[in-house]
């Protein structure tokens, strides 16, 4: 019988240099967080935003992700592990990372920035700041899950198909899936929104789709989810919380400045 399995080890899990071994994740991370970098200034000054702010904003979201990225990891899924030998939480090499809580410490952040400049007698937006790195966001999220393909990391259950047995490609559903969120929320952005584009409407659409996405690959996965909430893994459980968030943010859009056209039409030159 024909048999075509996945091994969760990933295709390249560390770079060997000699002198030190590197996980990809880290490396894969890093570039594409450098690349994130030029897409915001470009599309700070699209947009008509400073560019230095967007990039103070980056430089703080990312930090106050890793920290929750990293804090969340700790305190949910591995506490006895790090309670064991609390210098373990500094083995960032080792991984030991969550999405969500990155998500919750980089808004978290930027919310915060956002406010010292308010007492400051500089008013920003927060949800016009959002919608501008939101695409960005959608991005990086999907490039950074190349980095679970190579890992092997967030890996999916087994699938007998026929006569052939393997894993579903949950990190492969992700890359592709969120990549087309982006594609969608430029596009999105582009149309003419009820209310304007500093409205929150592109964050909270990515909100809902983001977390419908999650949902299906939460379903699928396989690898060690902690401990459940209510009978669901944590990231199920915000993942509903940010779809109910974003849909009820969502009820006031007028959608049909967001459909495509269909028809003759006639154009100004």
């Amino acid at each position: 019988m024909p048999e075509l399995s996945f091994q969760t080890s990933g295709f390249l899990p560390w770079i060997d240099l000699g002198f030190v071994r590197i996980q990809t994740y880290f490396v894969i991370t890093s570039l594409i967080l450098s690349a994130l970098a030029f897409l915001i200034v470009r599309r700070a000054r699209d947009l008509d935003f400073s560019t230095r702010k967007a990039l103070d904003l980056y430089i703080g979201a990312m930090i106050g992700g890793f920290l929750g990225a990293r804090l969340f990891h700790i305190l949910w899924e591995e506490p006895k592990y790090y309670l064991e030998d609390p210098t373990r939480v500094f083995d960032i090499l080792q991984g030991g990372f969550v999405w969500y809580g990155g998500l919750i410490g980089g808004l978290a952040t930027i919310y915060g920035l956002l406010e010292l400049r308010r007492k400051k007698g500089e008013p920003l937006s927060l949800l016009a700041w959002l919608d501008l790195f939101t695409p960005i966001a959608a991005i990086g999220y999907g490039l950074g899950r190349l980095a679970c393909v190579l890992t092997g990391c967030c890996y999916g259950g087994i699938c007998h198909l026929h006569d052939y047995v393997f894993r579903f490609p949950t990190q492969g559903f992700a890359v592709v899936y969120e990549l087309a969120i982006a594609s969608l929320l430029v596009r999105a952005e582009n149309r003419r929104w009820h209310g304007g584009r500093k409205s929150g409407h592109i964050f909270f659409l990515w909100l809902t789709l983001h977390g419908f996405g999650r949902l299906i690959m939460e379903f699928l996965r396989d690898d060690p989810r902690g401990p459940e909430l209510f009978g669901l893994s944590i990231a199920s459980f915000v993942s509903l919380i940010l779809i109910l968030v974003g849909l009820s943010r969502l009820r006031s859009v007028k959608w049909s400045g967001f459909l495509p056209k269909f028809g003759n039409s006639s154009h100004k030159s």
